[in-house]
């Protein structure tokens, strides 16, 4: 699992792992990380209780995703308004829709 303190370069193989655990499928995680808006990120991370710093580590990590800090800082306010309860409700949402469902981006 993901710490606070996770390094940017270790990011991508410990939400790979996040993905392959029982809670959430890895093909939804691997959508998720592949978008190019930081909200998808926000409400996986929200949903498995992991904070800011490891938030902001994800949202960085994402090579094709460049993140200025006006963008980290309104993901932050986003992430701080979003509640645990719902962040689950759209994960569960997420992972109930069928493979050839059109990817979110």
């Amino acid at each position: 699992m993901l710490t606070n303190g996770v390094q940017r370069h270790d990011a991508p193989q410990r939400i790979g792992a996040f993905g392959s655990g029982a809670v959430h499928r890895s093909d939804v995680v691997d959508r998720l990380m592949g978008c190019s808006r930081p909200d998808p990120i926000l409400i996986l991370c929200k949903a498995a209780g992991w904070g800011w710093p490891t938030v902001r580590a994800v949202m960085l990590s994402r090579p094709h995703v460049k993140s200025s800090s006006t963008a980290l800082d309104n993901a932050f306010s986003n992430f701080e308004r979003l509640s645990s309860t719902t962040a689950q409700g759209v994960m569960k949402f997420w992972q109930a829709r069928t493979p050839a469902a059109p990817e979110i981006r």
